[in-house]
Order: structure tokens, then sequence, then C-alpha cells
């Protein structure tokens, strides 16, 4: 395999995996799982407000729960490779890009780690 579909792999893996763990609250993401979901989300909703602006449709806001939803989890798992309870994810609805960015440089605390031994991927 050449380097390029390794990418693509990487990036379809990070995707499925992120959507399939939207409700799992639980364990630990590495930062660049975190970075990589977060850069594709942002894209994808950029979609959406293309989406938006072309077709008024009133249902449009199901989609929103489409790109919050994976972050919101990813974001509390981030929070917990770094040693945070997941409840500063709060903080996403007074600042969110601010703790969007702040999560992803959180340095992982591998030693005595409440939540799990090591970042699930």
């Amino acid at each position: 395999m050449c380097i390029m579909e390794d990418v693509i792999i990487y990036l379809l893996n990070v995707i499925y995996q992120g959507y399939r763990q939207s409700f799992n609250i639980k364990g630990r993401d590495s930062r660049a799982f975190y970075i990589t979901l977060v850069v594709f989300q942002h894209l994808w909703f950029v979609f959406y407000l293309a989406l938006k602006v072309v077709m008024n449709y009133p249902l449009l806001w199901i989609l929103v729960m489409i790109f919050v939803l994976p972050l919101l989890a990813s974001n509390i798992r981030r929070l917990h490779d770094g040693g945070y309870s997941g409840t500063w994810c709060f903080s996403w609805f007074c600042l969110p890009h601010l703790a969007l960015i702040g999560a992803m440089f959180l340095p992982s605390l591998n030693n005595n780690n409440p939540y799990t031994r090591y970042p699930q991927n």
C-alpha cells in the first residue's frame, strides 16, 4: 500500500469510529483521533451551511445533531485522556471553540488516570 491509501484508511476509520461512538462517553480518545474528527466535522458543517443556504427545509436542524453528538462525546473522552472530568464539556455552551482548541492541545495523563489506562484509538 502507498502512504496515501494508509491516510485515507485512517481518515475513514476515524470518521466511522467517531460516529459509532457518538453515545459513548467512557474511555479516552487520542489527540490525533480528536483533531482529525474535529477537522472533518468542521468541513462537514461547511457543507451543511451551503445546503441550508440553497434549501431552507425546517428539518435541517437534525443535521446539526449529526455534527454535535460525535464531537461532544469525543470531547468528553479527550478530557478523560487529560485526566479531567467530562463535565468540563459544559464550557461548550459558553465558549465552544475555546473548548475544542483546548482539548486539541491537552496533554495525555498516562499515570494514575481514573478513566482508562490508554486511549482507545
